[in-house]
């Protein structure tokens, strides 16, 4: 009996140490004392970034054209930790899923400020950003804000949605600016003497933007959202 359980425990031991060889001598440990990553970290300086043009007619004549099709990679995503998460990063945070997320914060969202003061609109140029019809402009505090107009048959539809939805991407985890259903009455609307209006061919010129009979016979309610950087 003794002789059989000292071969039972020398086999354990030889397949013990023959299994630590093959480890030794095969790749590097999957997994690093700090894994798995809760947060990316910032390998890189962006504060120095410049902001460049991008032509959306070339954009699209040369994917359509020069580069037709979506080929797959194979490679595999850069941006998640050993355990198949995408860690918190400067541009995604972790919420749904991870915390309990209370109504009233979800109802909140991205916000952390005061919405727009309407009693005095200064339009400054047009939307720098997005395709919907819109202008950038300061209000009553002195803060700048992208405008955006619903149809005046569709009141607050596309406008709404957009507010419903920055809150609902906020949980998900994205950044998302600051977004408010707001007022705009052209009696209180001004222009900067140095408005300026982008043409086609990208050049400036003194800004004219007309605001239409409908628009101007009654306040209307419309979307904003706080210009950064």
């Amino acid at each position: 009996m003794r002789t059989t359980q000292f071969r039972f425990w020398g086999w354990a031991v030889g397949v013990t140490l023959a299994l630590s060889a093959v480890s030794a001598a095969g790749p590097g440990p999957r997994f690093l004392a700090d894994d798995p990553l809760t947060r990316e970290p910032e390998s890189q300086d962006a504060s120095k970034a410049q902001a460049s043009e991008i032509g959306d007619m070339y954009e699209m004549v040369y994917n359509l054209f020069v580069q037709p099709g979506y080929k797959a990679s194979g490679r595999r995503a850069q941006n998640v930790n050993t355990v198949d998460e995408v860690p918190d990063s400067s541009w995604f945070t972790n919420r749904v899923g991870t915390t309990a997320i209370p109504l009233e914060r979800l109802v909140r969202g991205p916000l952390v400020g005061a919405p727009p003061d309407p009693s005095q609109w200064v339009i400054i140029r047009e939307k720098t950003s997005g395709v919907h019809p819109g202008v950038t402009a300061r209000d009553a505090k002195g803060e700048t804000w992208f405008l955006e107009f619903d149809p005046p048959y569709y009141p607050e539809a596309a406008t709404a949605a957009v507010v419903i939805a920055t809150k609902f991407f906020w949980a998900l985890g994205y950044n998302q600016v600051e977004s408010f259903i707001s007022t705009f009455d052209p009696a209180h609307v001004t222009f900067d003497p140095k408005a300026t209006l982008r043409r086609p061919k990208l050049e400036k010129s003194p800004s004219a933007l007309p605001v239409s009979g409908r628009v101007a016979a009654t306040p209307i309610r419309f979307g904003v959202a706080k210009e950064t950087g």
